[in-house]
């Protein structure tokens, strides 16, 4: 065998060795490649079923409970028979409550998405839902509504959509 051949054979090893590596590196860039591709999509269905969720169901009915509940009981504070309040404020009370629980239910679905998400707006809704009570149960008291907090209301309000828009921008 001749130098030369031997030089030969050699580089043809070394060749060989590295379409070999070249081969290895692309199919496990190609994985990777897939692997990313997947979880994205993956993140993208998430973020799309979550939006669903969240712009056509929770926001909405949220929207809908405080406004509904704010209307009901402005409405309210021109009723000047006090037997007739007294029975307004218990039928707003109760309508109030079927909107909370729907409210939260749909607040129950945030669980898919994120434990700490699902408890932070639960217990957001529960303070709404609280001071309402209270102004009925205090308008109850007095016989006629006083105030009614939309400060405290819509800062709470905000606090969730806040923590939703949050969660979808993480």
């Amino acid at each position: 065998m001749s130098f030369l051949n031997l030089c030969g054979d050699i580089s043809n090893v070394i060749a060989t060795g590295l379409a070999a590596l070249s081969i290895y590196l692309s199919t496990k860039q190609q994985k990777d490649v897939r692997k990313s591709e997947k979880d994205r999509c993956i993140r993208e269905q998430k973020l799309f079923w979550y939006n669903e969720v969240v712009l056509n169901d929770v926001v909405h009915t949220m929207n809908a409970f405080v406004e509904n509940s704010k209307s009901q009981l402005e409405h309210c504070k021109t009723e000047t028979k006090r037997e007739e309040l007294e029975e307004k404020l218990k039928s707003i009370y109760e309508t109030m409550d079927d909107h909370y629980k729907t409210v939260r239910e749909r607040i129950y679905f945030l669980k898919t998405f994120s434990n700490s998400l699902y408890r932070e707006c639960d217990t957001k809704l529960q303070v709404i839902f609280d001071l309402y009570t209270n102004i009925i149960n205090e308008s109850l008291e007095k016989k006629r509504i006083t105030y009614i907090r939309d400060r405290e209301i819509e800062k709470n309000k905000i606090e969730i959509f806040s923590a939703l828009y949050n969660w979808a921008t993480d």
